[in-house]
Parts: structure tokens; sequence; C-alpha cells
């Protein structure tokens, strides 16, 4: 389980190493890279997986200092060119997915495609920031209460998922200056409306037909105005599809890594 030094911050990351084509897993607000643990295992056979853990998530230092989506993804372009990896394909879900936009934005030449799951291009709905900002500072003030801990599983991944209570566990420990500066990244990132236009990767678009966070029609219009994107809705799906329906997600993934092509995959740097 390495730790890295990477612009100023302690970056933990796992590695299936191997000289194989990369995935790279970004994971979301409150989660870590232990989510994808599911799906480094099904494709690490083919694919080298590295997951990370975000500034402030899991066991990455938080910084003392605000930071900004764009920090993050210019981490996980550092965290690449760390490991000689010349071009990589992103798996992003909800704040993962928009750190791989960016990333694509801001990095072009290191993303080869992405899977994105739980995600819009846009800030987040003026209709659901006012609930997740009061469910914060409240529990920032005062705890994680066992009620509010449903509701961000609720929000996040579905509450009656059977691997939850691990999560919640996680949620408890956290740090009121912790959780308030990644909350912060969060609720001000800009808006990538209009500029996503401009990314000609190969996208697979992955939405829950019950996610509660993202709704369907921000994460359908960032789907048309990506220009080269597949969409696939999953019914019965929240936030995390890859967690709570994983053989619908790695099905749809593997049909879409198999057309993703093999022309430019040399992925580690010479």
């Amino acid at each position: 389980m390495p730790i890295t030094n990477l612009r100023g911050q302690r970056i933990h990351y796992e590695d299936t190493c191997g000289a194989k084509p990369v995935l790279v897993f970004a994971h979301s607000f409150l989660m870590d890279g232990s989510m994808f643990h599911g799906l480094a295992q099904r494709f690490c056979s083919q694919w080298r997986c590295i997951s990370w853990d975000a500034r402030g998530h899991g066991r990455s230092e938080g910084p003392p200092q605000d930071f900004s989506y764009d920090d993050l993804a210019d981490d996980l372009d550092a965290l690449l060119a760390h490991l000689d990896i010349r071009k990589a394909v992103v798996v992003g879900v909800s704040q993962g997915g928009q750190v791989a936009l960016r990333c694509a934005l801001r990095h072009s030449a290191r993303v080869r495609a992405l899977v994105l799951m739980g995600t819009q291009a846009s800030t987040e709905d003026p209709q659901k920031l006012p609930g997740h900002t009061s469910l914060v500072q409240e529990w920032a003030a005062g705890g994680l209460s066992d009620p509010m801990a449903k509701g961000v599983a609720h929000r996040l991944v579905d509450a009656g998922w059977h691997g939850i209570t691990e999560w919640q566990a996680k949620w408890a420990r956290w740090q009121p200056a912790q959780l308030l500066r990644c909350f912060a990244a969060f609720a001000g990132r800009d808006d990538l409306t209009g500029r996503v236009a401009a990314l000609e990767q190969p996208a697979l678009v992955i939405h829950g037909g019950r996610d509660v966070c993202v709704s369907i029609p921000r994460a359908q219009a960032m789907a048309q105005e990506l220009p080269n994107a597949r969409w696939l809705q999953i019914p019965g799906a929240g936030h995390a599809p890859h967690l709570t329906h994983p053989a619908e997600v790695e099905a749809a993934m593997a049909r879409f890594l198999a057309h993703v092509g093999e022309s430019d995959m040399h992925l580690v740097a010479a």
C-alpha cells in the first residue's frame, strides 16, 4: 500500500502492477480508493489497476489549506507520471468523475478514455446543495449521528447495501476540519458545461435509475455533450452502481474497454 509525496501531498494508492494497459480509479466524495476493490479484482487479469485516495480522503493526508477539483486532477496526473504511465483509462464515480473530466481537459494526452458513474458536468444542483450543506455542517459540529449516517448512505450508495456499515464506521472517524475542507471543494467546483464538448476521448456514462445525488437529466446532459459517449442507465441502482449492481457495471465496462482500441495503449513510458 504505497504512499508517495506528490505536489506537497502524501498520497496513498494501490497498484496491481504489470505491463498491461492501465485503468485508474477515482472515488467519490467521502469515500476512498477501496470502493474499487471489486472492479480491480474483476479487471486485473487484463489491466493494470490503480486506485488512489484523494486529498483528505482515506489514507491520504488532509491538506492544511483549501483545494479544488483542479488540484485533484493535477494530483492524478502527477501520480500517473510518478508511475511512468503515459496514458490511462480513467474510471470516476461522482467526485471522481468530476476529477476525471478535469484531468482529461487539463492533461488530455494522459487520458485514453473515460468511464463516468454518478457524474454531472455542472455545479451542484441548487435544490440539493442546501440539504448537503446542512448535513455536513451539523455533522462537523456534533458528530455523525445514526440518522445522519443513514442519510449519507442513502445519498452516496444505498442505505440497504450489504457493505454500508463499514463505510459508516469510516465516516464516523472524519475530523471536522477535514470534512469541511473536502466539502468546500465539492460545493465550490466550477461548471464544466460547455467545456466537455472538447473532449474527444471515448466515454462510457453509467447512471443509476435511483440516483438521488445526480438527476438523470443532469447526467444525460453531460453524456449528450461529450462527443464520443455511450449511455447506460441501470434501473434500481443508486449513486455508486458498481457497488450495488456490479455484474451490470462490469459487463458494460468489459464491452466498452474491448472497443477502446489498442492503437495507443503503450501506456508505460520507455
